[in-house]
């Protein structure tokens, strides 16, 4: 489905929506004595943006393509170089929680000396270093050049057996049957071609290999025991605000329930267990703070002056809302891991 606005004289916006993936991506065509196509969409999206473009002009008078930038987002999947350096800082786990949670993996999977980890997304390596600090062979891939960056200062001066690498998830550079455990991280809902990244983790795992899968819980749709009523508030608060400057969150990926499906319709075997429990400490102010500074996602994808508006206006709405800025959004937070048997 595809909309065009003219949003200033002479400049379109082409709104081209995937229901396929829920989620719809944005051109802009300025007509004028050279006309520019600012951004493309996806290889497959090329006939409908062509289609577009043949609205308003003939695409064969089109005389400059721009991009802004590349990242792997365009490829379907998110990448957060944008945020590597604060990554750690606004996601991280509290002292004491990543050895605990080191801890309860090695318990579970009871790994050897010849046992080889696997970790698609591994980004800055918040799981990964503690397992190859231990010394066991570790390897990941990660589309973010720069969330691995963080990942290799971690490790200068260490002895180590992990390998980090810039790859695909839908492709991943290894053979069939070469890992013993398989792990990711609340990566799912960032990758729009998660059945395929699914499969690519199914067929590097060796057959009776244990796969270790966290979704976590920032597309939380409902208030349950992970997710408190303020905090549900302020995201879809956030979502329909965005919605009405017409620029709605964009979906990327899987939902817990549609990855739990599909891993029991592959005939897997599904335990999900509780590695640790801390006390996320959160107000209304920090929260507020983290949007205005794009912490987030779902704040990548809004033009400035239009981010500018919406976060005022939630703002308001929070003040009116709660009350105050240092209003308690805290709760406990769990580090939950589905393990996977019977599956590779």
């Amino acid at each position: 489905m595809i909309s065009i606005t003219e949003i200033a004289p002479y400049i379109y916006r082409i709104s081209t929506y995937d229901p396929k993936i829920d989620m719809q991506f944005i051109q802009f065509l300025v007509k004028d004595e050279e006309p520019l196509l600012f951004h493309t969409g996806l290889k497959g999206m090329f006939p409908l943006v062509y289609d577009a473009v043949a609205k308003i002009i003939d695409p064969s008078q089109i005389r400059w393509i721009s991009f802004s930038h590349f990242e792997a987002d365009e490829c379907g999947s998110l990448s957060f170089d944008r945020v590597s350096d604060i990554y750690d800082t606004t996601r991280g786990l509290p002292p004491g929680i990543s050895e605990q949670i080191t801890d309860f993996i090695i318990n579970l999977v009871s790994p050897t000396a010849e046992t080889k980890f696997y970790e698609t997304g591994i980004g800055t390596g918040r799981i990964a270093v503690p397992i190859a600090k231990r010394g066991y062979s570790y390897t990941g891939v990660d589309i973010s050049e720069k969330m691995l960056a963080e990942l290799h200062q971690k490790l200068e001066g260490v002895s180590h057996q992990l390998t980090a690498i810039k790859g695909d998830a839908t492709s991943i550079p290894f053979a069939d049957n070469s890992f013993d455990v398989a792990l990711t991280v609340h990566v799912f809902h960032l990758v729009s071609a998660w059945k395929q990244a699914l499969a690519e983790i199914r067929r590097v795992l060796k057959p009776g290999g244990i796969y270790l899968y966290t979704h976590g819980n920032m597309n939380f749709s409902k208030v349950n025991e992970d997710v408190n009523q303020g905090r549900f508030d302020f995201q879809q608060r956030w979502q329909d605000i965005i919605a009405s400057y017409d620029y709605p969150l964009p979906g990327y990926g899987a939902t817990e329930e549609e990855v739990l499906g599909e891993l029991r319709e592959q005939g897997a075997d599904l335990e999900t267990v509780v590695a640790a429990k801390w006390q996320s400490e959160l107000t209304v102010g920090k929260l507020l703070e983290y949007y205005r500074n794009k912490v987030y996602r779902n704040t990548w994808h809004i033009p400035d002056d239009i981010f500018a508006r919406a976060i005022q206006d939630l703002q308001d709405w929070a003040l009116q809302n709660y009350g105050s800025l240092d209003y308690d959004l805290s709760s406990e937070s769990k580090f939950k891991i589905v393990v996977v048997r019977n599956w590779a």
